[in-house]
């Protein structure tokens, strides 16, 4: 699920913008702007938390060393190839 942030100042253009919303059948969710900052920071808090466990000091390094058959057919992707 994807998520847009919109700020809006104007009471009548908030009103039409919800209204077109509906209309594409998309969810909306009416927050303050301080309720929204806080809720971004607390999922992006959470987000590094769970990297940090993930990726911690503690966890083992993966080399090359640990591939036991290598695949002949591995193509490394490189920056800018696309």
């Amino acid at each position: 699920m994807k998520a847009l942030i919109i700020s809006i100042d104007n009471e009548s253009s908030l009103k039409k913008l919800i209204a077109f919303a509906k209309k594409l059948r998309l969810r909306t969710k009416l927050v303050e702007a301080d309720d929204a900052v806080q809720e971004h920071d607390d999922w992006m808090k959470l987000g590094m938390q769970n990297l940090a466990k993930a990726y911690g000091n503690d966890e083992p390094d993966i080399d090359n060393l640990a591939v036991k058959e290598p695949n002949p057919e591995y193509n490394p992707w490189k920056q800018g190839a696309l």
